[in-house]
């Protein structure tokens, strides 16, 4: 019961995190690191793990959702929670593989999925998986390049391109414009 009134309402949570993100994304763009309000941070966590949780439940549940939306919801928690845990390196690595693993068991649930021209999700999940591990060994070797990722991941204009992304496809899964895929079927695959 719970998990099909999430899958009814998941665009509005979508929407939801994204405004959650476009705050928290506009404080970090115009104050320092030291000077961002750590509410706001809660805040746009909380939409994160919304965001994800909602995800996980409706393709646990066997609801729709598609590929597309499932991966920024994703890339949306990710990117978020990145700079929280660029001061806790281990943290992040295991976030990172739990979280694309628990992604990855959910959304094979329905079957074999590809996203990107064709590409499996499992090899998608496994090159991410790759890629961050290598980038945290090469960390362990010499922090600073961990912390560019997370930089990176963290970076206010990355959180505002995925956080108008979720309010966008949020407010076209709503309206069915252009397709049930929303304004994310435009992209290949």
């Amino acid at each position: 019961m719970v998990l099909e009134f999430i899958g009814s309402i998941y665009e509005f949570i979508f929407i939801l995190g994204g405004i959650a993100g476009v705050v928290m994304g506009f404080d970090r763009l115009i104050k320092s690191e030291e000077e961002e309000s750590h509410k706001l941070q809660w805040l746009a966590f909380a939409g994160a793990v919304l965001v994800f949780a909602s995800v996980i439940l409706i393709v646990y549940n066997k609801q729709t959702i598609t590929n597309y939306s499932a991966l920024f919801g994703f890339l949306f928690f990710i990117a978020t929670i990145a700079r929280p845990l660029k001061k806790i390196p281990f943290a992040f690595l295991a976030a990172i593989i739990i979280g694309l693993g628990i992604f990855y068991l959910v959304m094979s649930n329905v079957g074999e999925i590809s996203i990107l021209s064709n590409i499996s999700l499992k090899w998608l999940v496994i090159g991410i998986i790759v890629i961050v591990v290598i980038i945290f060994i090469i960390g362990f070797f010499q922090e600073s390049a961990m912390d560019g990722l997370l930089v990176v991941l963290g970076w206010s204009p990355i959180i505002l391109i995925l956080s108008i992304t979720l309010i966008v496809q949020g407010i076209t899964l709503l309206l069915d414009w252009p397709d049930v895929d929303g304004i994310l079927s435009y992209l290949p695959g």
